[in-house]
């Protein structure tokens, strides 16, 4: 079982430039530490379908996008945070300033 500091380091908190949840999960994959492009393609496209399913705006500013890949060895995860804040269809209608990305 991996600890949260394993998961979630400086590198994977990040000052999101984007505008939408496509380019916020996609800014967010790029941050994960080690999976190769190929990889990252993939956890792009299943968190990007994953949303298209189901938003994954919470409320009260969060919204936490997610995948889950078969066969992955490790769990993968990255932080955001958005001044402006991005709409990811929360039921309280409010825009996520923080947005996690957790790839299982």
């Amino acid at each position: 079982m991996q600890n949260l500091a394993a998961l979630l380091g400086p590198a994977q908190i990040i000052d999101l430039k984007a505008k939408t949840p496509k380019a916020a999960i996609q800014e967010l994959v790029k941050a994960l530490p080690g999976p190769g492009s190929t990889l990252q393609k993939l956890m792009a496209t299943t968190a990007l379908a994953r949303e298209a399913a189901m938003s994954t705006g919470i409320g009260n500013g969060l919204a936490v996008p997610h995948a889950r890949i078969e066969k992955l060895s490790r769990f993968y995860m990255a932080l955001g945070r958005s001044e402006a804040g991005i709409d990811f269809g929360a039921p309280d209608g409010r825009k996520a300033n923080l947005v996690v990305l957790v790839v299982t």
